[in-house]
């Protein structure tokens, strides 16, 4: 297939999906999924190694679902029992080893929202790390909102007097209807084609071998390595069909891509950073660093329609500020792909 017919084919820009999105409140980052599942995160800007301590706060949409809360040192790992000392004063509240809280999450919350200061204790009385404050009333707000909570007693903040029964269920997960599979080999491409992608998809360090996958009985999936980056691989993703032309993948993206650099060009919207294709349940994943560290990013999985690639899931830590390596809050889920990125 010529270039000229590959660009024509994907010359339209393919969907872009409603996704919610998150919000800051001075240090603190808050997001919820398609689900109602929230996530806060707690974190200053890029600071000295050990001197600041990420928070995390995780809280699933159902009613009867608790509060989940760990700590961990920015850019760093802490091994050990700790305390926390808030506004100056010691406290019953306490992280286990692998920084999870082992108190009641609710006190702790509340007590969080009226600080003016927090510091994580070691158990020689060292101070290790500052927890940041500075937005986390207006953050567990946001989430008691989205939530549904505002008012009743399961709030984290913006509670009352209304029992959990008036928290309304959570939405259920859409689902990403595929076509039958298919027990035929994967079309392969031949050297000048994959030429003509590598020309196409402006490759400049095409580094590694390309791979074939097929979907169903008149699709394969290619993936193509395009440029390899100083801590991770880029790849171009092509739809190849029975009679072996190819095509770029369109690929339903999370949002609108940024032309402040660079105007589009149709093979952006089919490039995957770090791809990988699960051929059993036919899912293409992306895993995207914003950096080394993996501090930021995001992670992405489609899921092959028959006529394109529906984004099945989407997680994003857009802020580099030290927190876990691809821990990235979920903002996207489908019945396609419900498992977390560190799954």
């Amino acid at each position: 297939m010529s270039i000229l017919i590959a660009l024509s084919l994907a010359a339209a820009s393919p969907p872009i999906a409603d996704i919610p999105q998150p919000v800051e409140f001075r240090d603190w980052i808050a997001v919820c999924n398609n689900l109602r599942d929230c996530e806060a995160i707690a974190a200053k800007p890029d600071t000295a190694q050990g001197s600041n301590w990420t928070l995390v706060v995780k809280r699933r949409a159902a009613a009867s679902d608790k509060p989940e809360i760990s700590a961990t040192p920015s850019f760093d790992f802490y091994e050990k029992p700790t305390t926390i000392r808030i506004d100056g004063r010691k406290t019953h509240f306490a992280l286990d080893k692998a920084g999870y809280l082992v108190s009641e999450p609710m006190a702790f919350l509340k007590a969080i929202a009226r600080a003016r200061s927090a510091q994580v204790i070691g158990e020689d009385g060292q101070v290790l790390g500052d927890l940041p404050v500075m937005g986390a009333t207006a953050s567990l707000r946001w989430i008691d909102d989205r939530q549904e909570r505002v008012g009743t007693i399961t709030a984290m903040v913006a509670g009352g007097t209304k029992p959990a029964s008036a928290i309304p269920p959570p939405p259920r997960a859409p689902s990403i209807a595929q076509p039958d599979p298919s027990d035929a080999p994967a079309r392969v491409l031949k050297p000048n084609d994959i030429a003509e992608i590598q020309k196409a998809g402006d490759c400049s360090r095409p580094v590694g071998k390309e791979a074939f996958f097929r979907l169903d009985a008149n699709h394969s999936l290619g993936l193509i390595p395009c440029v390899l980056g100083a801590y991770q691989g880029f790849s171009m993703v092509v739809i190849v069909d029975e009679a072996g032309d190819w095509s770029f993948a369109p690929l339903e993206q999370p949002r609108k891509l940024d032309s402040t650099y660079r105007p589009i060009e149709p093979w952006m919207y089919s490039g995957v950073a770090t791809a990988h294709f699960d051929s059993e349940k036919r899912i293409l994943s992306e895993f995207a660093r914003g950096r080394g560290l993996a501090d930021c990013g995001q992670a992405a999985k489609w899921a092959w329609d028959g006529e394109l690639f529906r984004l099945a899931s989407f997680n994003e830590m857009r802020e580099c500020r030290g927190t876990p390596p691809g821990d990235w809050p979920s903002l996207w889920v489908t019945e396609n792909a419900q498992l977390s990125v560190a799954e």
